[in-house]
């Protein structure tokens, strides 16, 4: 079975499971399927950002309780979806009863509620000895939503189709960013509606930029880091335009929004030069700041 970036730990007839952040260091859109989703070419990391979602067995029924307010804690849950559905799979008969702690930002690109339902598919079929495999696993997720599959497969990988046809990349280079989220909501429907005003003839080339990020330097990664999202989206929002240029004052190797928004991080040389830019971006912004590194 593939390696994933989801950590479990037993504890007590339950479990405890750490649910990473991704960015997306490439975002290419191919074109328009005809089921109305868009074809895509992305390259996704894992980030030691973490959710924690504790899991354990109940009389009847699936309750989901959060540090969170404003997260659903109903069927609009992608961590009921995921158990609604392997209850329907195995046939398992009890109930079950999650606690989630979110740290990830809400609406920030980072799939949070994807890495959440991946980790309760891997949580469950732990504690109840479900014995899935991983295609069953991954036959699970891609009913819940286009990144699930991603998270159970690895830390850096290309993602084609909808992003459910994931590739893991053989990558061990440690990664080091700094985040910027600003409490911006963005609307996935509407940046993608906005494309095609910034869509050019040429299309960016996954090939080129997974060769960089496998055997380049981090100045060449960092200039080549692209998302073809990020155009609709800062002209939609002129604080997050504005973000991305305070940013690149900085001096990151590269500044990228991630997935369709609202976070935008920059590419560092070392954890060293990291720490420094995060604590200058403190300096210049009341958003939210965080020193990531991939895993």
């Amino acid at each position: 079975m593939l390696k994933s970036s989801i950590r479990l730990l037993s504890e007590n007839g339950s479990i405890k499971a750490l649910s990473p952040a991704k960015i997306n260091l490439f975002l290419e859109i191919i074109g328009r399927r005809r089921d109305g989703y868009h074809e895509i070419e992305t390259i996704m990391q894992c980030v030691n950002l973490f959710d924690e979602i504790t899991i354990k067995p109940a009389e009847k029924g699936i309750t989901i309780k959060s540090n969170c307010n404003c997260l659903p804690t109903d069927r609009r849950n992608t961590v009921y979806k995921a158990i609604s559905l392997i209850k329907k799979k195995t046939g398992l008969k009890c109930g079950v009863a999650v606690t989630i702690k979110k740290n990830i930002p809400i609406g920030a690109g980072l799939g949070g509620g994807s890495s959440n339902a991946a980790t309760t598919i891997v949580a469950m079929n732990r504690l109840f000895n479900l014995n899935l495999t991983h295609k069953g696993m991954d036959t699970i997720a891609k009913q819940i939503g286009s990144d699930v599959p991603f998270f159970l497969s690895g830390s850096t990988a290309l993602c084609t189709g909808r992003g459910e046809k994931v590739q893991p990349l053989r990558f061990n280079r440690k990664m080091h960013y700094v985040l910027l989220y600003q409490n911006i909501f963005m609307s996935t429907k509407k940046v993608y509606k906005n494309v095609k005003k910034c869509l050019t003839s040429e299309k960016a080339n996954v090939n080129i930029f997974s060769n960089l990020l496998l055997r380049g330097s981090w100045q060449e990664v960092g200039s080549a880091l692209f998302n073809r999202l990020e155009c609709p989206a800062l002209a939609l929002n002129k604080k997050l335009k504005r973000a991305k240029t305070m940013m690149q004052k900085l001096g990151f190797l590269g500044v990228l929004m991630t997935g369709s928004g609202s976070g935008i991080y920059g590419l560092c040389k070392s954890k060293k030069d990291a720490v420094n830019k995060a604590a200058a971006l403190k300096e210049l912004t009341t958003g939210d700041v965080f020193i990531l590194s991939s895993i």
